[in-house]
């Protein structure tokens, strides 16, 4: 028997610990006392954002599957955000993060790519979604006129 996957719950698990690291960014920690579990946190994310990520753009057939891209694309836009005030000189828990800003910055580049695609991917389902809704058949037409 297959194993049921939550996606929103996962979805939110991931956004928490991603608002997390954006309430981070905005506060002045100490790098000293946070600057490791900040670290691993990121990672943590990452990863788990990339494997829910491809499990749900290889699923089309997911019946939810615009709702969990577009929950996606957000928690995405805030990694981007809060990665990039990481990476800014003078950021606290920055400080502790220099010597892995490459590294970061790889992550928030991938994130920045993950969103735009599932934004690309959305408006692609969402025109296609419009176009279907616009078209009356010659069929749908002929039983109009008839009533």
């Amino acid at each position: 028997m297959g194993q049921v996957i939550h996606y929103q719950d996962d979805i939110y698990l991931i956004d928490s610990l991603i608002s997390f690291l954006a309430d981070t960014a905005r506060l002045d920690a100490d790098a000293e006392i946070l600057g490791d579990v900040v670290y691993s946190v990121i990672l943590q994310a990452d990863r788990a954002f990339r494997v829910v990520r491809e499990m749900i753009l290889g699923n089309s057939h997911l019946s939810d599957r615009n709702e969990y891209l577009a929950l996606l694309a957000r928690t995405a836009t805030t990694m981007t955000m809060a990665l990039d005030a990481f990476l800014k000189p003078g950021s606290s828990i920055g400080q502790s993060l220099e010597l892995r800003a490459e590294e970061l910055r790889a992550i928030r580049d991938a994130h920045t790519g993950a969103a735009n695609e599932i934004e690309s991917i959305l408006d692609a389902h969402s025109g296609k979604q419009s176009g279907r809704d616009d078209h009356v058949s010659s069929d749908e037409i002929s039983e109009l006129l008839k009533g």
